[in-house]
């Protein structure tokens, strides 16, 4: 949760996937980096702190890279756990639960070499599955609802 945190605190002028990149791929330094996106090295550390391990083992950077598929399916379970928090829902908008669940979809099958053209059916299931659980009493549960 903390790496989360971070993350949300980065400067928006800064492109942390180009700035991973560029740094594992090109080893440009923070201050290289701070210069090419106008801010100082110490916002680039920032920026890149959550990633500190991949940046100090280039081996764990390929095993994350040969992994990134699995990894990104476990993301997609963990939001979707999170998208059915009765407490998450009611301050979520379908709209922002729908488009988080298609980029990590469309990430996965990207990496697996798949189309992303049929994302629309299974954002309408999550939507209908939202608005479902949305419209269920807090006091009864989800499965027992529909009798």
């Amino acid at each position: 949760m903390e790496s989360r945190q971070k993350l949300r605190r980065v400067d928006s002028r800064i492109d942390v996937a180009r700035a991973l990149q560029l740094r594992l791929e090109k080893g440009l330094t923070y201050r290289e980096l701070g210069r090419l996106f106008g801010v100082s090295a110490q916002a680039v550390h920032k920026a890149l702190e959550p990633f500190r391990n991949l940046l100090e083992q280039p081996a764990a950077a390929a095993a994350y890279r040969k992994q990134e598929t699995q990894i990104l399916d476990g993301v997609r379970m963990a939001l979707v756990s999170h998208m059915l928090e009765p407490e998450k829902l009611a301050k979520a908008s379908v709209n922002n639960l729908a488009f988080a669940y298609q980029q990590v979809f469309n990430a996965s099958r990207l990496l697996r070499d798949q189309s992303t053209a049929n994302i629309g059916p299974k954002a309408d299931s999550v939507i209908r599955a939202h608005e479902k659980r949305r419209n269920t009493p807090r006091n009864v549960p989800a499965d027992e609802s529909q009798t």
